[in-house]
């Protein structure tokens, strides 16, 4: 009689202990989701940090870009402006030249 005891109490032991084993593999999925969960929080707030660092330096250098552009706009207009005064000047000089020929003539 004493041998059916310890073998009943050594199949409830193994099943309190696969019972044990059950409840630790179901709280460790837990574990395993919350942590996934975490990661993936964490992931998508990286990702929008990073953009929005990324949208700041767009920024940054298109601010740049146009400052560049527009010191080169108007240097160029200052050029053009230049040369249409030696122009200007050529011409007059020219019409006059011609003028006084025909008045010489």
């Amino acid at each position: 009689m004493r041998g059916k005891t310890v073998i009943r109490e050594i199949k409830e032991a193994e099943k309190k202990a696969e019972e044990r084993i059950n409840k630790a593999k179901v709280e460790a999925e837990k574990i395993i989701k919350m942590a996934e969960d975490e990661s993936n929080k964490e992931k998508e707030r990286i990702i929008k940090d990073v953009n929005k660092k990324a949208q700041i330096q767009i920024k940054k250098a298109e601010k740049d870009a146009e400052k560049a552009a527009s010191e080169i706009l108007k240097n160029a207009d200052e050029e053009i402006k230049k040369i249409e005064d030696k122009v200007r000047k050529k011409i007059d000089k020219a019409v006059e030249i011609i003028i006084e020929r025909i008045i010489e003539g």
